[in-house]
Formats: C-alpha cells, structure tokens, sequence
C-alpha cells in the first residue's frame, strides 16, 4: 500500500488510500465530501474539527471548509473525514425577513368621473414603512446583500454583480425559512442567477448566462477525458412563436319591455346562428305545480304570469281585478300595499301563503333580475360584472359594470326644501332619462349589476340611493303623472300610491365576458412573433431557427389578458368577430401594447433558452477553474498515482430568464402591480 501523500486537509497529510475528489458546485446548498485516510492522520484532523480548514489538493486550494464528522474506514488502521464548505452555516440559521409588504393606508380612491353612487372606489395601497429600507423600496441587489449579511457574511465575503437583477421587482416578499432556502429563494425571483462559493470561501453570485464559461476553457483537453463543443440548436428553435392570451371583452345587453310586458327583441328564434344581444326579465319559479317548469327554475316574468291562471287549484279572491299582469305590478309599484291587499288577503284578511310567495318573487325580480338570450350566453364561459377598463393599476381594480335606464328619484324631506327654494324643478320626483340608442348618450342609473346565476346567465340591476340622503327612493323607469312639488308639509309620500310606471321600459347594461366558443384556440387571443422581432430586446442575434413554430400560453392572471371595450359604433364588428372569429374592432383593443409586449417577452424567454452554447464535459490539468456562466460545477480528483485533474460539466439546459426582464418599465408595473413610491 502507497502512503505517498496526495493532499493535504488541515495541514495534515492525506494518505493515498484511495483517489482523492473536491467538487465546486453552484447552488445555495452546500458540497460535502469525504476522505479517507490513515486513522491517525484523520484524529488529527479532527482535532481542528469544526475548522475552517484549508484542503490542498495539487495546485489547487480551497479554504474556509468545515469538519463535521468521522466516519468508519476500509479496516481498522482507516478513517473517512466528512468535509463541507461553507454554505454549511446556511443550512443551520432561520430566517424571519419582509421586504416591501404592501399594506393599505386607510384611505379611499374615487372614480371622479362618475356620480358617487356607481363611482368605483380603491383602497390606497402603499409598503409598510417597517418593510423598507431606511424609507425607501429595497432593490433586488439589496435584498441578497442584506440576506448575505444576516447568514453572517461581511462585505469581503461576498460578490455580486452591479446590474443584478434591475428589472426585477420586490414586493410583498416574506422570508421564513433556513437560509440555504432564503437565499436560492429570492435568487430564483430573477431567473438565470447562481451561487457558488469560490476557493477563498467567498460567497460569489453569478449570471449564469452571461458566457463567462468560455475563460474557463481556453486550456488543452485531456484526451479521453470528454469534450465540450458548442451546440447547434437552430434544429429546435422555432421559426415563429405563437403567443395566446385569455380575452376579455365587453358586451352589451338590452331590454326592452314592450306594452305587453315581453322583451320586444327577444321575439328572435334562439336556434338561429345569430342573435341580439337582448335580455328578458326572469324570476324563479316559486309555485310546485307549475306547468313546464319546475319550482325554483328560471322562467320569464311574463311567461310566469300567463301561466299561473293553468296551474292545478289556481284561485284569486274575489276582491282582485283579475289574473296578476305587467300592467298591474307597473300600476301598482309605488303602492306594495295594493297588490298584498288584493292578491294575499281574502274577505275575511286571512293570508294566503301561495300567493304571498308569489308576489314576493314576483315585485323583487320586476325589472330588476335579467337573464342573457341563450344563444350568447351558450357561448360565454363566464360574465362578469365589471369592466375591461382599469380604474387603479396598484390593485388592478376595474369599473363597475354600469346600466343605463329611465328612473325616477324621489327626494327626501331636506333635498325638498333645496328643491323647492334653489332650483326649477317642479315635480315630487326627480325623473333621469338615462337610456339612449347610443350609449355616449346615454347616463349611468345609479344602480348594482351584479352576477347571480353565472352558468344561466342571470343577472340583476338594483338601483341605490346616494350616500348623502338626498333621495329615499330610486325606482326603475320614469312615472306616469308625477305630481307636481307641493310644500313639505303636506303629505308626502303617500302621493305617490296612485300613479303608475309608464311602459316602454328599456335597460341596457355591459358586461365583461370571457368566450367559451369555439372549442379550440379561437377564442383566445393570438400574437405571433418572429425571431427577427425580439433580437433588440435580447440584445445579439437568435441565430438560424428552422423549428416548427412554438404555441405556448400566457395566463394566469387578469393583468396578462387581452382586453376589449364596447364601443356601440362598431358593435356589428363585435358580433362578427364573436361568432364568425374575424379580427376583434382595433379601437376596441385596450391594451394592444401591453399584450404586444408581453407576447415579445414570452418569445425572447423561449429563444433565450434556445441559444447556442458550450456544453458537454471535459478534463484539464488542476487549476482552480471556476463555475461561472453555465458552467455547473468543477471536479477535482488526485488520483492514488498522484495525477492531479479538473474537469468542468456544462449542462444542455440553459436555466431560462425571468419573463419580466424583458418587459419595458411601464408594462413591467402593469405586470406586478408595483408601487411607485
């Protein structure tokens, strides 16, 4: 048995028991390796156990290492020494960090354009000042500097690069882990970042793309010992990448009540390919022995109605004027006395349960509860009551759906007596011709559009009164005969019993719909890019690309969608591209540059990874090469002869770059909703 000396660990001769190896690997965590030695020399290092110690292996030395256990050898005169570098300290400290936690500040953000009542309104969002850095957002870079600097390290100990991670946004960044995991956590925040820790135990932070690989190969092979070439991928990359998104757009709806009581427009066949875009007004079903429906489903208004007098054991009392119609519930609307009078009680006033339940359904859903023509509906996955547009991009709060009627607004005893001294007005009501044709001429009710039933397309228009007490009623469509304004003291309020609504009513509202038809990638948005086309973002050429195209998706968040307002002058436009996929109206697109933006990144994340790069393994003579670059990880190994080596692995697979990174400024905060402070 040799006992030449191959290294040293602690100044204590290794003996040639075996071939001797030390790995510089890149990572967070740390490299362990262990020894095998005489037991004498082995107690001796143990004795300098935990360390740091120095290992010298050949021409090259590695500092700053730690002990951390003897372990049983090939027989009785051997030991194996456990060594590991320095990245062992992370593993054994927790750490509790905030960087940049947003918090709201109490204050209230109001849509100024709009009445107070449908105005849409935003917390205020700002960083908790104790998650700052003295006041101010912490940086990427300082944030690893200051995880560094709690794991330990001084400002000698560590390296990172200038530009680390600008582009890259923190916020709401909570840390409660060990600090191996803190660390290769907020560096996976970048993509594309490595740590390794060198030979002097310095804690290095590294680009891992930025082809620094290539110093550490300018010496001769070892033949035999592997090869590293540079790949030609120009097989894989894709001549063109596909890039979809989800689509919101807004749709308006109508209803349009006609003197009968049924929505005039929604006359139309529902099996047609195409149908307005109208709505009928709907309850659910309160009787049991309803014919054709059963009890709870929704059914239209009128279509209830007619149906009642063929339901089994159908009476009325003899005091009513007659079977329940629109025309009644619209004389009847300012009195709710009139209809529990003469439908709910008997002669006698006993109360009849049915018909209490029936009047009950029937005046809460009134021109109140909608549901969308089946056709559109069977080809709209969700709706959703707000619009496309973004009110506040710190939240990413949007507007509030609006509905657009005649209605009428009765003042409370204080807005009288303004009224009555300060303005021109001469009715008890105050009468809001709200619907028009055209939308830009039309105004917002004060109203609540809100989703009940998503999968029937059911909505419901509530009207409010305003946060001031100005009125104490709001009612949907203008009255027949409003009286005119008498003194306060008179009696108000009981007036308004005998005066119907007029008919004609109308209501139109707009909604945000997410399309479920097609069944296929047509009811997503597409963009497609070429690779000419994002070469100035990644800064060199992407090369030769003869690949078949790349279809990959953008989701998982409202902020990434393609956006489309409603815009009533190209609504035939808007229903072409619905049913026919033609190109969605172009000033109909809100965030055309944002989406452009975004598919230009997704595609220069995709060609980054696709690049041509050094890669392969290959054995030189010891030196202390570095794992810098894509290079991840440098072996060592002193043979039992004594031949000292360094070989260096260059993975296939390139680590890809964050998404965000190649977003401009602005289309980065739409992105992550960051703050500007």
């Amino acid at each position: 048995m040799s006992n030449s000396t191959l290294a040293t660990l602690a100044g204590v001769p290794l003996s040639a028991h075996a071939s001797l190896a030390w790995d510089v690997l890149a990572g967070a965590g740390p490299n362990m390796q262990s020894f095998l030695t005489e037991r004498k020399a082995a107690e001796r290092i143990y004795k300098k156990a935990p360390g740091p110690v120095d290992l010298v292996m050949g021409a090259v030395k590695v500092e700053k290492l730690y002990i951390t256990s003897l372990g049983p050898g090939d027989d009785p005169h051997t030991l194996t020494v456990n060594v590991i570098d320095r990245r062992w300290l992370f593993t054994r400290q927790h750490l509790v960090k905030t960087y940049n936690l947003r918090k709201r500040t109490g204050e209230i953000r109001v849509d100024g354009n709009k009445r107070i009542e449908i105005a849409t309104s935003t917390s205020a969002i700002a960083y908790a000042s104790w998650s700052l850095n003295r006041g101010k957002p912490w940086k990427f870079k300082e944030v690893v500097e200051d995880i560094l600097k709690t794991l330990g390290l001084k400002e000698d100990e560590y390296a990172i690069p200038d530009e680390l991670g600008k582009d890259v946004n923190v916020q709401d960044l909570d840390i409660d882990t060990s600090g191996e995991s803190a660390l290769e956590g907020i560096l996976s925040l970048a993509g594309g970042i490595g740590v390794w820790c060198d030979y002097e135990g310095k804690i290095v932070i590294k680009d891992m793309n930025d082809g620094t690989e290539a110093n550490e190969m300018s010496s001769a092979e070892i033949i035999g010992g592997g090869r590293i070439e540079v790949s030609d991928r120009a097989a894989e990359r894709p001549k063109e990448v596909r890039v979809l998104f989800n689509r919101e757009v807004e749709l308006r709806f109508d209803y349009d009540e006609d003197e009968a009581g049924a929505a005039a427009a929604s006359t139309t066949a529902e099996e047609e390919d195409r149908a307005p875009r109208d709505m009928q007004n709907v309850l659910p079903q309160t009787d049991i022995n309803f014919p054709g429906a059963s009890r709870g489903n929704w059914i239209e208004l009128v279509a209830y109605l007619n149906g009642l007098p063929s339901t089994p054991d159908y009476s009325i009392p003899a005091h009513a004027p007659g079977p329940l119609d629109i025309a009644f519930l619209r004389k009847s609307y300012l009195n709710p006395a009139w209809p529990k009078y003469l439908y709910v009680h008997d002669t006698n006033g006993n109360i009849d349960q049915v018909w209490s339940r029936r009047i009950q359904t029937v005046r809460r859903c009134f021109r109140r509860v909608f549901r969308i023509n089946k056709v559109w509906r069977d080809k709209i996955r969700q709706f959703k009551a707000y619009r496309t547009s973004v009110v506040d991009i710190d939240t990413f709060t949007r507007g509030h759906a609006e509905a657009f009627m005649d209605y009428t607004a009765f003042p409370s005893e204080r807005s009288l007596f303004v009224t009555r001294k300060d303005s021109d007005r001469t009715l008890e009501g105050w009468v809001v011709e709200g619907y028009a044709e055209d939308l830009d001429e039309a105004t917002p009710a004060p109203a609540d559009v809100g989703v009940v039933d998503p999968d029937n397309g059911i909505i419901s228009v509530s009207l409010v009164t305003g946060p001031y007490g100005e009125e104490t009623d709001v009612i949907p469509g203008q009255v027949d005969g409003l009286p005119e304004l008498t003194d306060v003291g008179t009696a108000y309020g009981m007036i308004r019993g005998g005066f119907p609504l007029k008919t004609g009513f109308k209501v139109a509202t707009i909604l945000t719909c997410i399309m479920a038809a097609p069944n296929d990638n047509g009811r997503l948005h597409e963009i497609t890019i070429k690779p000419k086309e994002i070469e100035p973002i990644l800064g060199h050429e992407v090369g030769e690309c003869n690949g078949p195209p790349l279809t990959l998706r953008v989701g998982g968040s409202d902020r990434t969608s393609a956006r489309f307002c409603w815009i009533d002058d190209h609504s035939a436009a808007i229903d072409e591209a619905f049913f026919e996929g033609t190109e969605w109206p172009e000033p109909t697109f809100l965030n055309k540059d944002e989406i452009q933006a975004f598919a230009e990144a997704a595609a220069a994340q995709v060609y980054s990874a696709m690049r041509d790069k050094a890669e392969g393994s290959a054995t030189y003579s010891s030196r202390a090469a570095r794992p810098v670059g894509s290079i991840s990880g440098v072996s060592h190994r002193v043979s039992q002869r004594g031949v000292a080596t360094t070989s260096l692995f260059l993975a296939a697979q390139i680590v890809p770059r964050d998404f965000a990174e190649f977003l401009p400024a602005s289309v980065r905060r739409v992105l992550t909703g960051a703050l500007i402070p």
